[in-house]
């Protein structure tokens, strides 16, 4: 609710408190087969194998290559890619229909592997996103000091976090990887499949927010709001709601020992839940 229909409703701003929203922070492994240019030794070699130069010793001498270590590494890569696969005869290849792919589109495949990458899971919304790690917003368990934090439910598991293997992979599509550079204007992300998620170790961290204290001093509800960057997080704002009507310790000790619990109006918490 923004604070003119709090105030419409009877409700007065009593207090505002800096409390921390807890996070399940995970460092994770990802393994990531991302599309990318295709080499110009690449294209020659299945150029050449698609125009029925097949033997290893004829390519080498088109290309100059005969013995050369470079040659025999992009064959051996093109056949783990099954771009191209071992012909009937001697050392003869054939080209696949994913060499032929690679070709029309001028792109292959690379595997890389993304190591200790941190990933959060929001208790409250119960998503997924990169985590941040703001030192103005971000604080750790050793350095909440003063602030006041809010209950931390249980973390996700490891097996439930590499189950949701879906969510990370809209996530490697839609925001890119964390370390990934800004895109350029016209610039395009490269087409990225997650192949694997290994679950490391886990950790809370806490994102500084304002809890804002709304009283109505005829009835005794209350209201809590939880505002960052000017703006009011409604769905953490009504968990919030919700766990204080279940008796959580939501407000700090010295200014939520003289308040009772909110008083519920036909089984739903202030917040209408």
């Amino acid at each position: 609710m923004t604070p003119q229909e709090l105030l419409a409703e009877g409700f007065e701003h009593a207090d505002t408190h800096s409390v921390g929203v807890p996070y399940s922070v995970w460092s994770v492994d990802l393994e990531v087969e991302e599309d990318r240019e295709l080499r110009l030794l690449e294209e020659t070699v299945l150029r050449l194998i698609r125009a029925g130069v097949r033997e290893r010793t004829q390519i080498g001498e088109l290309m100059g290559l005969a013995e050369d270590i470079i040659l025999s590494s992009a064959l051996r890569d093109l056949l783990t890619k099954n771009a191209i696969t071992f012909g009937d005869v001697g050392a003869s290849f054939d080209i696949n229909p994913l060499g032929l792919e690679m070709l029309t589109k001028a792109t292959s495949r690379e595997a890389r592997s993304h190591r200790d990458v941190k990933v959060c899971h929001d208790p409250y919304l119960d998503k997924l996103q990169w985590f941040e790690g703001d030192d103005e917003v971000w604080v750790s368990v050793n350095e909440l000091g003063q602030l006041h934090p809010l209950p931390a439910p249980a973390p996700l598991s490891e097996a439930s976090l590499e189950a949701r293997h879906r969510e990370l992979q809209r996530l490697v599509e839609i925001d890119g990887m964390p370390s990934d550079a800004p895109l350029e204007r016209g610039q395009i992300r490269p087409k990225r499949e997650l192949v694997r998620v290994t679950a490391i170790r886990h950790a809370f961290w806490y994102c500084r927010v304002e809890l804002e204290v709304w009283c109505d001093r005829q009835s005794g509800d209350r209201q809590l709001r939880v505002v960052r960057d000017g703006g009011e997080q409604t769905e953490i704002s009504e968990a919030v709601m919700d766990l204080l009507a279940e008796g959580q310790d939501i407000l700090p000790a010295s200014k939520s020992a003289s308040k009772s619990t909110p008083q519920v109006r036909d089984g739903r918490s202030p917040s209408g839940r």
